[in-house]
């Protein structure tokens, strides 16, 4: 494209997307423009000669604009982000380049290019304001947020994590993940699983949502849900962290667990917990080639108790065998309730009953001497050595029916007495 400038000398332009414009450097008078800068700035080529270098930057810039021009002088171009402003008044940003030279009469002048950036601009408010809204997504999220660089560095904590944690963002901002939130059993494991995704790209916790140990500033350990996820800019790879303190959940599910293998009344092994241990021993020692005891335990004439002196006190019979069983056992053995008036036990570390039924009877006799009622049980005992297969259901069953026979065998001896008491009748 081919022009005159101010003094009708032709100028050359090549076309291009950029605005160009052709000056006096001294005096910065606009000789020429290309259509691109009288579209870029709003003005026909004869406004911008009107005009001049600075009518057409913004008043904010035009002490950086003089300053450039400074540089211009010395290097002879300079490079850099100005505001113009347009013919409607609004403003854009350009990128600008600035090159000294002469025109075919050898008097100086200066070729500027302006390259629009409004749409960058835009982009990066645009981001910006995303930004803004994601911090603020973050600081009224429920959850912590961590974020982390490459090397194990943390980059950005929210306000939920300066509360989880104890830390303020001040404090952990450069520091490590693994020297603040990581308890020291997991930081080995925590460097290695960091260093194989960095060398490889695989990982297994990446995207999941996974239960795990945090630490507090004070050094106290609690259960968290964590959720990362990686992001890869150029090469440089960053980590994103949500938790959330589950330790009320973890207690709440504990209790629930326990409440389903308990039984409410005493407090013992209900039947469910009671067959899961039980087979769980029996498989350790068959492993380790150990005999398993078991004892079935019935309270006698619990019916009766219950119609003479209410439901209330047949209750108390109940807790207070279940106390006395307690007592006699070991810690490794299993008792439990089964429902009404059953109770089982199952020794499974042990090679003899070693006078556990005589401890029974001792510790009830010794917790129902305040009652108005004899309190007593029948119990029967089986045996499954080591050199023979194990199932627990029919280990409780010889158990059930030598505790039957102990009961009937009580009772005819308790006949017998009744007879030999009243003879002749």
């Amino acid at each position: 494209m081919r022009g005159l400038d101010a003094e009708g000398m032709e100028v050359s332009f090549v076309p291009c997307v950029d605005g160009v414009l052709f000056t006096d450097p001294h005096s910065g008078e606009i000789l020429a423009a290309n259509p691109t800068a009288c579209q870029l700035l709003g003005h026909p080529e004869a406004a911008l000669r009107r005009l001049g270098r600075a009518g057409i930057v913004a008043p904010e810039d035009r002490s950086r604009w003089a300053a450039a021009l400074a540089e211009q002088d010395l290097t002879g171009s300079f490079r850099g982000e100005l505001s113009f402003v347009r013919g409607d008044g609004t403003t854009y940003p350009a990128e600008v380049t600035s090159t000294l030279g002469t025109d075919a009469a050898g008097r100086p002048r200066a070729w500027l290019v302006l390259r629009d950036l409004s749409e960058r601009s835009a982009a990066e408010a645009a981001l910006h304001q995303s930004e803004q809204r994601f911090r603020r997504l973050l600081e009224r999220s429920g959850e912590a947020f961590i974020a982390m660089d490459m090397h194990d560095v943390i980059t950005d904590w929210n306000n939920q994590a300066e509360v989880m944690f104890g830390w303020t963002r001040a404090e952990v901002l450069g520091r490590r993940v693994a020297d603040t939130v990581i308890p020291p059993p997991y930081r080995e494991r925590h460097a290695r699983g960091l260093a194989h995704y960095l060398a490889t790209g695989e990982a297994t916790l990446l995207g999941q949502r996974l239960e795990v140990e945090g630490r507090r500033r004070d050094g106290v350990e609690f259960p968290v849900e964590l959720t990362v996820w990686a992001l890869d800019s150029g090469g440089e790879v960053s980590f994103n962290a949500l938790l959330r303190d589950v330790t009320e959940r973890c207690r709440l599910e504990a209790e629930l667990w326990e409440l389903a293998l308990m039984d409410d009344l005493t407090g013992l092994h209900n039947r469910r917990s009671f067959i899961l241990l039980a087979e769980h021993a029996i498989k350790e020692a068959v492993r380790a080639q150990r005999p398993v005891i078991a004892v079935f335990a019935d309270v006698d004439d619990l019916k009766t108790i219950n119609d003479t002196y209410g439901h209330a006190e047949g209750d108390r019979v109940l807790q207070l065998v279940a106390d006395a069983l307690t007592h006699a056992c070991r810690a490794s053995d299993i008792v439990a309730r089964l429902g009404g008036d059953e109770f089982a036990i199952v020794l499974a570390e042990t090679h003899a009953l070693d006078g556990l039924e005589g401890r029974i009877r001792g510790h009830l006799t010794d917790l129902t001497s305040a009652c108005p009622y004899a309190v007593s049980v029948s119990l029967g005992v089986a045996l499954c050595d080591a050199n023979h297969q194990c199932h627990l259901d029919e280990l409780l069953a010889r158990a059930d029916h030598a505790m039957y026979q102990q009961k009937a065998t009580t009772r005819h001896a308790g006949a017998d007495r009744a007879d030999q008491s009243h003879p002749g009748q």
